[in-house]
């Protein structure tokens, strides 16, 4: 579904590489993922560690990105390529990737060829509640009805406690409709009006979780013309950096949206193909 924007400069490649490098010899990384700024002539460069110091990426907590930066012991990022460049962080190098290929501007169709690895049709039933047969985008009412057993079901691990590996996803579901004034039939209760968010993991790093997003935003232009934005997020902890904590509890989802964890369904629907 839509993804925010939020406003603020992110650098470019070469200023994160500097703040990269003058960043070696700092403080050593926290046990979740650590937003730090650098100030590096007349710019500054936020980016955010993983836990264990294994991905970086540039820009503000809030803010969107590009690109990841993996440290060169550390798995490469799920349905991501390395570029040329490289950088120096706490004397290690990282190596910068980018999601490969361009991508609709779905949320649901973007992470399911991420959970896939691969370009899939428009339309299929490409994704399952994770544990369950349970399939993911049959319809609203469906989806709200299997969030909701699925919280109840336990112990997957629901809203803040939500933790997907690589090559599953974050899914954040709407549980509160309503038939808005002169309305004649319900619509998602937050004021986007969006039903769900869905994220895919790419890479995990101790709690810390790493996802490629897009977004079925008014007026995005038709085609895979898109790039992969990325992000971080922390799992079951309680300083505000869930997946849940920063998309729900009433923030862009009500209080009354279900975070739960997606899986690629083994038997996907015959027309998936190369998209």
């Amino acid at each position: 579904m839509p993804r925010r924007a939020e406003p603020g400069r992110t650098p470019g490649p070469h200023e994160a590489i500097l703040a990269l490098q003058r960043a070696a010899g700092n403080a050593a990384v926290a046990q979740r993922f650590t937003e730090r700024r650098t100030n590096n002539g007349d710019f500054t460069a936020p980016y955010r560690v993983t836990a264990g110091g294994l991905y970086i990426v540039t820009g503000a907590t809030r803010s969107d990105a590009t690109g990841i930066w993996a440290r060169d012991d550390a798995p490469a990022p799920r349905g991501c390529g390395p570029t040329p460049a490289v950088a120096t962080y706490l004397n290690r190098r990282f190596v910068h990737y980018l999601p490969g290929g361009q991508f609709l501007a779905d949320c649901a169709h973007t992470a399911e060829e991420l959970m896939h690895g691969r370009q899939l049709a428009p339309g299929g039933d490409y994704s399952l509640f994770r544990g369950t047969q349970d399939l993911f985008g049959e319809g609203d009412t469906e989806n709200r009805q299997r969030a909701n057993n699925w919280r109840a079901a336990g112990p997957q691990g629901t809203d803040r406690g939500a933790a997907p590996n690589v090559g599953e996803a974050y899914a954040i579901i709407e549980d509160r409709w309503a038939v808005p004034p002169r309305g004649r039939r319900e619509v998602p209760s937050n004021p986007p009006r969006w039903p769900y968010h869905v994220a895919a993991v790419v890479a995990v790093d101790g709690g810390d979780r790493i996802t490629v997003e897009q977004a079925a935003v008014t007026g995005a232009q038709a085609g895979r013309v898109h790039q992969g934005i990325v992000d971080v997020y922390s799992s079951g902890e309680q300083l505000g950096r869930t997946f849940h904590a920063r998309h729900g509890e009433g923030r862009t989802f009500s209080v009354d949206a279900i975070t739960v964890v997606l899986v690629a369904n083994p038997q996907p629907p015959a027309q998936a193909g190369t998209g």
